[in-house]
C-alpha cells in the first residue's frame, strides 16, 4: 500500500519515466505532488520535463516559477515571471509573486511598484496592504506604512477582510 507521501511521489516519478516521452500530464501531476509536500528540487524536476513536452503553458511556467521561490532559487523565479507578466498582463498573480522576489532580495522600491499596481484590485486583500506595509516601513515612508497597517486592522474588525 502507497501510503506514505514519499512512496506516492515515488511510484508517480516512475510512471512518468516508465510512459512515453510525452507525458505531459503525468510530469505535472508528479510535480504538483511535490510541490505540496515541499520537494521543491523534484516539483523543479517535474515542471521543466512537462515543459519540455508543452513549452508554451503559462500554467506550468507559473509553478515551476513558484517551485523556484520555494527553493530559494530568487533569480530563476524572477526570470520567469518577468517573462510571464509580458505574456499574461491582467494575471495579478504573477505580479504578486514577483513582487515577493523583490521583497525577499530586499529590493523594497521595485517590489513596492509590484504591490501598488496591484492593489486597487485587491485593495481588501490583507496581503497586498502587509506588504505595502512592509514595503513603505523599509523605504522609510512610515507614515504610508502606518496608514496601510490601520487600514487592515480597519477592515479586519469591521469584517470586511
Amino acid at each position: 500500500a502507497l501510503n506514505e507521501p514519499k512512496q506516492v511521489l515515488d511510484a508517480l516519478k516512475k510512471a512518468c519515466t516508465i510512459a512515453d516521452q510525452d507525458n505531459e500530464q503525468g510530469y505535472t501531476t508528479y510535480a504538483h505532488a511535490a510541490l505540496q509536500q515541499h520537494i521543491y528540487d523534484e516539483a523543479i524536476w517535474g515542471y521543466l520535463k512537462a515543459l519540455a513536452c508543452n513549452p508554451h503553458n503559462s500554467e506550468i511556467q507559473f509553478t515551476l516559477a513558484n517551485a523556484y521561490f520555494g527553493a530559494k532559487k530568487i533569480k530563476e523565479a524572477r526570470s520567469i515571471y518577468k517573462e510571464l507578466i509580458i505574456k499574461n498582463q491582467h494575471d495579478l498573480r504573477i505580479q504578486f509573486n514577483l513582487g515577493d522576489t523583490y521583497l525577499v532580495e530586499e529590493k523594497y522600491v521595485k517590489a513596492l511598484q509590484c504591490f501598488k499596481a496591484i492593489e486597487p484590485k485587491w485593495q481588501l486583500m490583507p496581503e497586498i496592504r502587509l506588504r505595502l506595509a512592509q514595503c513603505y516601513e523599509k523605504t522609510n515612508n512610515l507614515q504610508a506604512a502606518f496608514d496601510e497597517l490601520r487600514f487592515v486592522a480597519h477592515y479586519t474588525q469591521a469584517g470586511h477582510i
